[in-house]
């Protein structure tokens, strides 16, 4: 906690395919600013991990290949979705 205070939110976190998309997202969370991405680098087997994770949106899935034939990869751009609830009553 104290070292994501000293260094302050960020526009943006990147994970190179090192955890499954719901922890990764966990963990990005805390330094993201409001409107931040949060970014995976995925194989292209992303899809069989990938669970409609509360509070996320997928905004946005970019395919591409790896240099010297190492195969399909997938980026993979997150939103953190802020959920508002005003509740009123009438006097």
């Amino acid at each position: 906690k104290e070292t994501r205070e000293k260094l302050g939110p960020f526009d943006a976190v990147v994970s190179r395919a090192t955890f499954s998309i719901g922890d990764f997202l966990k963990m990005a969370k805390p330094y993201l600013k409001k409107a931040g991405i949060a970014i995976a680098m995925k194989s292209q087997n992303w899809k069989t991990e990938w669970k409609n994770i509360g509070g996320w949106e997928l905004l946005q899935v970019r395919d591409y290949l790896l240099g010297g034939g190492m195969g399909k990869r997938s980026l993979l751009l997150f939103k953190h979705i802020i959920i508002l609830i005003i509740l009123c009553c009438n006097s």
